[in-house]
């Protein structure tokens, strides 16, 4: 059993009255005709959603951040210098010069950054703690991470000194 659209005259199934094609087209206009009218409103209502939103997660965010950071300063060493410069740092200052910069000494696993990774992982728990001390990372300043290379590290640093010796 089937009925006509009531717009176009197709087939449909019994318990429909309009097609698909005539329904899209019927509902395209009377968002558009309803957008016209309540415009002011919609404005004001999404404004006001992604204000609320935006703030809400900022306040999650430093929450999350602060907590996580102070119970991770309580494993870390108490005052914490750059190997190369041995400059006095702090942990998590939000200052580029006096922040730590976790060093990869090695190949490390590491989805992201070594901050990143600490930020996901709670240090109350011991597998996180032992985790953290298994990657060996080096505790440097922000300017000396810059100036390391990356690859080939060891040679490049051999090569540095015998310059430097020669002269």
């Amino acid at each position: 059993m089937f009925r006509y659209c009531k717009i176009c005259l197709k087939k449909v199934a019994r318990y429909r009255r309009v097609c698909d094609s005539c329904n899209k087209k019927n509902r395209h206009v009377r968002n558009v005709s309803y957008y016209k009218t309540h415009k002011q409103e919609i404005k004001e209502r999404i404004e006001k959603w992604r204000r609320n939103r935006f703030r809400n997660w900022k306040e999650q965010y430093q929450t999350y951040k602060q907590r996580y950071s102070l119970e991770w300063e309580k494993v870390f060493k108490k005052n914490p210098r750059c190997e190369i410069c041995h400059k006095d740092l702090k942990y998590f200052s939000g200052n580029k010069r006096n922040t730590v910069t976790f060093d990869h000494k090695r190949r490390v696993l590491i989805d992201k950054t070594p901050y990143s990774w600490l930020m996901r992982h709670t240090p109350k728990k011991t597998t996180n703690v032992q985790r953290w001390k298994k990657f060996a990372f080096g505790i440097l300043c922000n300017s000396c991470n810059c100036h390391l290379i990356l690859k080939n590290r060891k040679e490049w640093l051999i090569s540095a000194l015998k310059y430097t010796i020669k002269i």
